[in-house]
């Protein structure tokens, strides 16, 4: 599960407004016994108005948590390795992102142009609350020097991330990785690089 600046300041204004309305509604019961009438008017129009500000704030957080869930769009990036550079066999591709959904990682996809195959790289990029990720990949094997590959940056969702999975679990098992002919249904693609082995 990754949890994202935006998921923290949520989680820290809900409990900031549900603690508020609680701790407004506990005075509020305690005054409400006062012996003096005009206090507890008094008090009871600025308690009320402190609960109405704490149960906004509870709205406006549910409403920028629809907001995100339902209309941002993911915005991933690769700033490493650059369009068009030299690359060696196992590099650390870097990158940002500004959203991702709740519980997807980005996922490298290294692509052969020689055998027009694609490579789902070992795991899921790590991300940070900063909005980089980083992720190690392969290009090609130790002699295929001059070869070109496109690094794609994806998310695989629902049965794409199965079969990214289920690609990966057979080539730890078998010690065999002979690519995907295709892409599977399900993979969006954020960004691609061309790069050439050196």
């Amino acid at each position: 599960m990754n949890i994202q600046f935006a998921d923290l300041a949520q989680i820290v204004t809900a409990v900031i407004g549900v603690l508020g309305n609680i701790i407004v509604v506990l005075i509020k019961l305690k005054i409400k016994d006062s012996p003096q009438p005009e206090i507890h008017t008094e008090k009871s129009r600025k308690l009320n108005a402190a609960i109405w500000i704490c149960s906004l704030i509870i709205i406006l957080n549910i409403a920028f948590l629809g907001w995100r869930l339902f209309f941002t769009t993911p915005q991933i990036t690769i700033t490493y390795p650059e369009d068009n550079s030299m690359v060696v066999q196992r590099e650390v591709a870097e990158g940002q992102y500004s959203w991702l959904p709740f519980g997807h990682h980005p996922w490298l996809v290294v692509y052969s142009h020689k055998s027009g195959r694609y490579y789902p790289q070992n795991e899921p990029a790590q991300i940070t609350l900063k909005g980089d990720w980083s992720s190690i990949i392969f290009l090609g094997l130790p002699d295929t020097v001059g070869e070109e590959f496109d690094i794609l940056v994806t998310i695989p969702r629902g049965e794409a991330l199965r079969i990214f999975e289920e690609y990966l679990n057979t080539g730890k098992r078998t010690g065999s990785w002979p690519g995907l002919n295709y892409l599977p249904e399900g993979t969006d693609i954020y960004d691609r690089v061309m790069v050439t082995r050196k």
